[in-house]
C-alpha cells in the first residue's frame, strides 16, 4: 500500500462484499443483513427486509465446516436489538448490538465501535464489523439500511 508516496507493507485478510441480481425493489426499502463467521468454522447468514419497521421477508442459511448449506427458515430464528445508536452525523437512529437465536444457538453480536455509519451521495446506512460471543465465538459483519 502507498500512502502519500510512502510504501507500507500490508498483510491480513479482507472482506469481499458482492451483490448480484435485480436489487431495485430491495434498495427502495431497508434491510438488516448479518454475515457471521464462527471460530468453529461454521458460518451463518441472516437477513430481514423491512419497510417502516415491518418485516417483509426473512431468511438465512448455515454453512457447515464440510460445506453443507442448511436453510434457516423465518420461524427458526429471532434477532433482538440490544440497544440503539444515534448518529451525530445524520441524526439517524440504528439498532446496535444484537441477540440472535437460531434453534438452540444463542449468539451476541457487539460492534467493534458504534460509529460505523456510511454517509454517501447514494445512501446513508450503518455497516460494520462486530464480535460474536455466546454459545460460539467469532466475528460478524452487519449492514443496516432503511433507518
Amino acid at each position: 500500500m502507498i500512502i502519500e508516496g510512502e510504501p507500507y507493507p500490508v498483510t491480513g485478510t479482507s472482506w469481499f462484499d458482492h451483490q448480484w441480481g435485480e436489487l431495485g425493489n430491495v434498495i427502495s426499502v431497508g434491510w438488516d443483513w448479518f454475515a457471521i463467521q464462527l471460530d468453529d468454522d461454521r458460518e451463518m447468514m441472516l437477513f430481514t427486509i423491512h419497510q417502516k419497521g415491518e418485516p417483509l421477508l426473512l431468511g438465512g442459511s448455515w454453512i457447515m465446516p464440510n460445506g453443507e448449506t442448511i436453510e434457516i427458515s423465518p420461524d427458526n430464528f429471532e434477532v433482538t436489538p440490544l440497544s440503539k445508536w444515534d448518529s451525530p452525523h445524520t441524526g439517524k437512529s440504528y439498532p446496535i448490538g444484537w441477540e440472535i437465536l437460531v434453534d438452540d444457538v444463542k449468539l451476541i453480536l457487539s460492534p467493534v465501535m458504534e460509529d460505523q455509519e456510511v454517509v454517501s451521495s447514494y445512501k446513508v446506512y450503518w455497516e460494520g464489523a462486530c464480535e460474536v460471543s455466546g454459545d460460539a465465538t467469532g466475528r460478524a459483519y452487519v449492514e443496516l439500511t432503511g433507518y
